[in-house]
């Protein structure tokens, strides 16, 4: 009885987040997104956590599989919405000129070599490769962690998404004069030409909220944002049947931002958190859950 009653309430919130965003529009974000869209999903995102923390008790009490992978597709949909509401959040700062910007020193080979790996232990598993390469002994540069992450994961996976068993990613770190070069490139299907010259632009196919939670719309202007953000800029090279290349450039380790500085720690499998909401569109709900502990 009290498994139903929790399976009622999971039932109940996905449902209004689904009407929800059935029904809005993707039109470029005005001023008050905060008050109409972001803010009304952040409690509903919010209510379905509450719903997958419940019945991921059970789960564990129980044992049940039918239960286990109800929790799992409920966890996978929460990271997805995560993803979504992240993205436009960002949005919704560049068009309001506040983007957020907490710059601390980060040691950048390490912590691209730990996201990469983290997506590597589920790539693996399709058959696909993931691997990261860097000849730098070290490499310094002053980010937004959070930021950074966000832009980094939402290119890796847009790599991840368009391959088959047999795909390859490889990352590389670089730099060239003062400029520090992050490229990922894929062996996927490659962009046909008429997309690749809008892929940049926001909701630039005609797609619900539903739909874009699936990872067509804003990613990439929201990765371009970010570069940008960061006094950098993101080049993409892509020829059908041969693969994808994103190349995003950013400036080495500045001294003006030495008041800020902070040194933070390298990247770490034990906090699977950012990669398990940013790959959300590519990772399987199976994936998710009481499976990740296993």
């Amino acid at each position: 009885m009290i498994f139903d009653q929790n399976a009622a309430v999971s039932v109940s919130v996905l449902n209004d987040i689904r009407v929800y965003m059935l029904h809005f529009e993707p039109e470029p974000l005005s001023n008050d997104a905060d008050a109409y869209l972001i803010a009304p999903m952040r409690t509903l995102i919010t209510n379905i956590k509450l719903a997958v923390e419940r019945l991921s008790a059970f789960t564990e009490e129980y044992g049940d599989e039918k239960l286990m992978t109800c929790t799992s597709v409920l966890e996978h949909s929460h990271n997805q919405l995560r993803r979504l509401l992240l993205n436009l959040s960002v949005v919704n700062a560049v068009n309001k000129g506040e983007i957020p910007w907490l710059p601390v020193t980060i040691e950048l080979k390490a912590f691209c070599a730990g996201l990469v790996e983290a997506a590597a232990f589920f790539g693996e598993k399709r058959g696909i490769s993931v691997t990261f390469e860097c000849g730098l002994k070290s490499c310094f540069a002053v980010v937004d962690r959070e930021l950074f992450e966000q832009m980094f994961l939402n290119l890796l996976s847009n790599s991840l998404i368009s391959l088959e068993k047999g795909g390859r990613v490889k990352v590389t770190l670089s730099k060239s004069g003062n400029r520090l070069i992050l490229m990922i490139q894929d062996n996927g299907p490659g962009i046909p030409p008429e997309i690749l010259s809008t892929v940049f632009c926001r909701w630039r196919e005609n797609k619900t909220l539903v739909e874009t939670a699936s990872g067509a719309g804003i990613g990439l202007s929201v990765a371009r944002c970010i570069a940008e953000r960061h006094c950098g800029s993101i080049v993409i090279e892509s020829r059908q049947g041969q693969g994808t290349k994103v190349i995003v450039m950013l400036p080495e380790d500045n001294e003006s931002y030495t008041v800020f500085r902070s040194m933070e720690t390298p990247y770490s499998l034990d906090s699977l958190d950012p990669v398990m909401v940013q790959l959300s569109t590519w990772l399987h709900a199976s994936e998710y859950g009481p499976a990740l502990n296993d």
